[in-house]
């Protein structure tokens, strides 16, 4: 989990402190090749409720969205852009118009049709609440959208934009609704029912309890293996390992769930099975330059050489989660660049602090500029035990810098 989330906007610039974390998964031997097997129910765990699926927002579970709701295209593992709703589509010369084939015969689960004109009325109800998607540059540069019948879908825009195809696969919110559960034609006051067209289907939600999902058997592309998936609500981490230990879940899923030492203590284990992806997200501390005391550049300089994530990566993580010298994985597109990260050295870090023009009287006294002391303040999720020994780190180390 990232410690806090700031807009560019309200940054301006940013420096980061990253950990890599990758998707976790810690499960009894059985479950890991549960359809082999023959078994059709599934059992996981997830920390809160899946609250609102509403997928034209952003408040839900992106996993559970990811089940029940699909739109125009996926972006696969192998890089590559695949169909879902649309089975082909072909971009104009010029970049600007981008025409969907519909595949035929789709419906949704409660029986409406899933065509070109069920498209556009779940892009005219993303387009009636712009402002809350202009994240995505697309949103920004979308001219027009258009069904001229019932197997074409046509996003007209404003320039060529080359990653129009990867926000258009992106979890949410470009992904659709059955028109029957919107509100005057609209989503973005809710939805009366969380109805899509994904692989599976939502069959009964128990609020902070548990979810039921079942295969869609009118699903287009492969069938799930598991018919059926329960997902428990337990917000405690060593309740759910205890959850796992007892039989009562087959699995434990996502960075999330589960901390550091717990992996490590069921790392030899004959009984558990556990995997670690390779990195999927990045922990950051973000930087406020508008802050009087990071603006300086030499104090976010200094941070980032006090920063010692060798030994976040070991001490806290016992290795699951590799150190970052850059902001996104070098696995990502286009992020495998040449960059300088910065060195872990103290001495730089307390020198850039002198030339920023803080003094110390003394190696335990605070370091001041003008009568004001080099004092900041960290945001950190309470509830994370990892990023809560991180921030105490970090402030014991910025500490013998009189920070």
């Amino acid at each position: 989990m990232k410690p806090f989330r700031l807009t560019r906007r309200a940054l301006g610039s940013a420096v980061c402190m990253t950990l890599l974390a990758g998707t976790v998964l810690f499960t009894s031997p059985t479950p890991v090749h549960a359809a082999a097997q023959g078994k059709d129910t599934l059992v996981f765990v997830n920390y809160r409720d899946l609250r609102d699926l509403n997928p034209h927002l952003y408040a839900g579970e992106m996993f559970a969205q990811e089940m029940v709701f699909e739109g125009l295209v996926t972006l696969g593992n192998d890089g590559k852009y695949h169909g879902a709703v649309a089975e082909s589509w072909d971009i104009s010369p010029d970049g600007r118009v981008y025409t969907f084939k519909i595949r035929p015969n789709l419906k949704f689960t409660d029986g409406h049709v899933l065509d070109a004109y069920a498209v556009k009325a779940n892009f005219d109800a993303l387009i009636d609440n712009k402002t809350r998607h202009s994240w995505l540059e697309m949103m920004r540069l979308l001219e027009g959208v258009e069904a001229p019948d019932a197997s074409t879908f046509i996003i007209k825009m404003k320039e060529a934009y080359y990653p129009m195809l990867t926000e258009l696969a992106v979890t949410r919110p470009f992904a659709f609704v059955s028109p029957n559960v919107m509100k005057d034609g609209k989503t973005k006051n809710g939805l009366t029912a969380f109805i899509g067209s994904g692989p599976y289907v939502l069959k009964e939600h128990v609020v902070d309890e548990y979810s039921v999902f079942e295969a869609n058997p009118d699903y287009w592309g492969k069938k799930p293996a598991i018919k059926r998936i329960v997902v428990k609500v337990i917000p405690d981490n060593q309740t759910r390992i205890l959850a796992l230990e007892k039989g009562e879940v087959d699995l434990i899923w996502g960075k999330n769930m589960i901390d550091a030492d717990a992996l490590n203590k069921y790392r030899d284990s004959k009984k558990f099975s556990i995997a670690v992806s390779s990195p999927t997200s990045t922990r950051q501390i973000v930087l406020n330059t508008t802050n009087d005391v990071l603006k300086d550049k030499k104090i976010r300089t200094a941070i980032q050489h006090a920063t010692n994530k060798s030994v976040i990566s070991q001490g806290v993580f016992h290795g699951f989660e590799p150190g970052a010298d850059t902001l996104y994985s070098t696995s990502i597109p286009y992020c495998d660049i040449d960059l300088k990260p910065y060195k872990y050295d103290m001495k730089e870090a307390a020198k850039l602090i002198e030339e920023a023009g803080y003094k110390r009287d003394s190696k335990r006294a605070p370091a001041v500029k003008d009568g004001k002391p080099l004092a900041l303040g960290l945001l950190y999720n309470s509830n994370s035990v990892s990023e809560k020994t991180i921030a105490e780190y970090l402030q014991s180390e910025f500490g013998k810098l009189g920070m």
